[in-house]
């Protein structure tokens, strides 16, 4: 068994470590596990290794691991969920916009404006996520999520499909929050903040959708 003595012991780091070694040791048999702070491998040079992943070494039994920005290790996973956030959110301001045109009858007057500021509202998210994007240096997508494609014959049926669509943003946000998690606090409170907002949106729908007297 040869030790590799990890030089950040905090939990995060130390996790985003093995992770890239356990990549190396993949590509030379052996084995890689962490305890007590050391990156233990089995069956397999550390020198090897730590050349694999670009890391300097007096021997198989001392490298030092410099310290891993953890947020750099899901940087492109995050931009992609973002801007999938910039695309659904652009794609639910026309949808209810669409949608607050077709609405008819007694109640037409404040669904169609509870309609129209959900997709004030959507425009306003699409940017802030967009701003999210540019400040972590990468290119805003230049895409737009699914439209609304039906006439519906009702506004329960138009609920319906509104449902779904606030459902794939909680989706969304969800794994922007995992993404984020012990790495960028500001991602994660602006995740955060998005779920509670759009499990709102879903507790009103789910509302609008029941007949009076429904438990």
């Amino acid at each position: 068994m040869r030790t590799m003595r990890c030089g950040v012991l905090a939990g995060t780091h130390q996790g985003a470590c093995v992770q890239r070694l356990d990549s190396a040791v993949h590509e030379t048999p052996g084995h890689c596990f962490c305890r007590d702070g050391l990156l233990e491998l089995e069956g397999a040079s550390v020198i090897t290794v730590a050349k694999k992943i670009g890391l300097a070494c007096r021997s198989d039994y001392d490298v030092t691991l410099p310290e891993v920005d953890v947020m750099e290790l899901n940087k492109a996973e995050a931009v992609e969920v973002l801007n999938r956030i910039v695309e659904l959110e652009l794609s639910g301001a026309v949808r209810y916009t669409q949608y607050s045109l077709m609405v008819f009858g007694h109640a037409r007057i404040p669904i169609m404006g509870w309609m129209r500021e959900q997709a004030a509202e959507a425009l306003v998210h699409a940017t802030q996520a967009g701003e999210e994007v540019t400040a972590m240096g990468a290119r805003i997508s230049l895409d737009i999520g699914e439209l609304a494609g039906t006439h519906h014959e009702s506004v329960d049926d138009i609920m319906q499909e509104l449902l779904l669509h606030e459902r794939k943003g909680i989706e969304l946000y969800g794994r922007l929050l995992k993404l984020s998690h012990d790495s960028s606090i500001s991602l994660e409170e602006f995740a955060r903040q998005k779920i509670r907002n759009e499990e709102m949106h879903v507790a009103e729908i789910e509302k609008m959708l029941r007949r009076r007297g429904d438990a």
